[in-house]
């Protein structure tokens, strides 16, 4: 079915309905809903409530509205478009959320949203916004490779009443041999940002000034392109090395266990995680072994954290603390480990 601009419309599939606001093609509308966002839709998921030629006093109470939403829609506006970069041959992968100023009024005027996919790979992704405590679906689709989509038009009153974004995505690897892990990342938005002017900077992928937010980022892959290939061969020759180390020197003997709390130690993939689920991670390793090393009669446990920040460290000596009151532990040997190692006394 057609549509035509003024139109009510619901979903087939779900629950809601809007006003078409705009005619992006001939399979794509732009519809505002109940809440204030505007955003495409697949024509062919909805079905008419009423139109702007079945009832004429209907059409006349929304035609001064309709009018009002349509100057408030950008004009001209591109439903997809390419990035005005590429992305070199490595495949670093950069997702971003950008608030765009719809006129130069950036203070008063409403925003456009747009979701940025700057890597190498199609991304199926959700999008949605916490209104008022409730998270209502804004865009659902797929997005290709070094493009970037036009998610939504967020009234300026509207604004107040967002407090995040949840954006759930899957990154599309044609071969591989670990699946790319979820992304799921809520976006908490800074009100007092988008009151000031100087908060707007020069944008990578736009001409206007925007605020952007990263939901995600990783140099993973380029970093590793740029090993050549003698380094790999050396740092494959350490890790083997190190293996064969961590096989021999984990369990001595009864009297004392060695566990290396470095994250590469305990699992394969870090790909996705933030630094708060990685500590958590150690921290559950370390709890795992500590109680294994109480059960079997272990005399001295020794956990390998490294220096750093010491964010570890503190983490595994607090945990000692409130939990295991009962238990001595100190620094252990200097020479072997440096200060990167604490000695828990089991017995």
């Amino acid at each position: 079915m057609q549509f035509k601009i003024g139109d009510i419309v619901q979903f087939v599939d779900e629950e809601g309905k809007g006003t078409v606001v705009e005619i992006i093609d001939k399979t794509h509308v732009k519809i505002e809903d109940e809440n204030g966002f505007s955003y495409p839709v697949d024509a062919r998921g909805l079905m008419p409530v009423s139109t702007v030629n079945s009832v004429e006093e209907n059409f006349e109470k929304e035609e001064d509205t309709v009018a009002q939403r349509i100057e408030k829609t950008p004009k001209e506006k591109a439903f997809l478009v390419p990035l005005k970069r590429k992305k070199n041959q490595f495949s670093a992968i950069s997702l971003i959320l950008a608030f765009a100023p719809v006129d130069e009024d950036i203070l008063n005027t409403d925003l456009d949203v747009f979701l940025i996919n700057d890597s190498n790979y199609d991304l199926f992704f959700q999008c949605s916004a916490n209104i008022e405590n409730h998270y209502q679906k804004i865009f659902s689709g797929q997005l290709e490779a070094n493009t970037q989509i036009h998610l939504t038009t967020i009234r300026r009153d509207v604004l107040p009443r967002i407090s995040d974004f949840l954006f759930h995505g899957l990154i599309v690897l044609e071969s591989f041999q670990k699946p790319f892990p979820p992304i799921d990342k809520i976006i908490k938005l800074k009100h007092q940002k988008f009151q000031k002017p100087n908060a707007f900077k020069p944008s990578e992928y736009f001409d206007e000034v925007t605020i952007e937010y990263t939901i995600f980022h990783s140099d993973f892959f380029t970093e590793t392109a740029k090993i050549t290939s003698s380094e790999i061969e050396k740092q494959i020759a350490v890790k083997n090395e190190n293996a064969v180390k961590k096989q021999s020197a984990r369990r001595r003997d009864n009297d004392l266990v060695e566990v290396d709390l470095h994250i590469h130690e305990i699992i394969d993939n870090t790909i996705g995680l933030s630094n708060s689920e990685i500590l958590t991670i150690q921290l559950n390793h370390f709890q795992k072994e500590l109680e294994h090393a109480l059960a079997t009669n272990v005399n001295r446990i020794v956990f390998i954290h490294g220096k750093g920040k010491g964010v570890l460290k503190n983490a595994v000596l607090e945990k000692l603390r409130k939990e295991y009151p009962h238990l001595q532990y100190q620094d252990a040997s200097f020479k072997e480990y440096g200060f990167g190692a604490t000695m828990v006394f089991l017995r």
